[in-house]
């Protein structure tokens, strides 16, 4: 969902969280005891380069994002002590024909 905030409507936001940030959670939180328990586990929630090269009309994507990585570090301050490794890789797209 590309738009600027005021373009943006409460239902736009909050469907954007709900599947980029209450997603995240309801599966790690369906696993979260496995992992505990498997002393080598691993959580790997999906970022975004946009997160810190925000584009223009991006605001609920980026905002969704940064959520992402606030739960990533949480949740890897909760988990460490378990040897549970977390992560939030930031992706970025790029062309086949753009040097990498």
């Amino acid at each position: 969902m590309l738009a600027v905030i005021e373009d943006t409507s409460l239902e736009q936001w909050t469907n954007l969280f709900s599947i980029n940030v209450t997603g995240a959670f309801l599966v790690t939180k369906a696993f979260v005891e496995d992992l505990k328990r498997s002393s080598h586990g691993r959580v790997i929630s999906m970022s975004s380069s946009s997160y810190r090269e925000a584009p223009a009309a991006f605001v609920a994507y980026v905002s969704a994002k940064g959520a992402i990585n606030g739960f990533t570090h949480a949740l890897a301050t909760d988990l460490a002590p378990y040897d549970v490794t977390v992560n939030a890789p930031s992706l970025r797209a790029s062309s086949p024909h753009q040097p990498h």
